[in-house]
């Protein structure tokens, strides 16, 4: 399952296996 989490003007693409 991936996600997709917004911190600011930063996206960060995290993938939990």
């Amino acid at each position: 399952k991936d996600y997709i989490v917004k911190d600011g003007d930063v996206i960060h693409f995290r993938f939990n296996v």
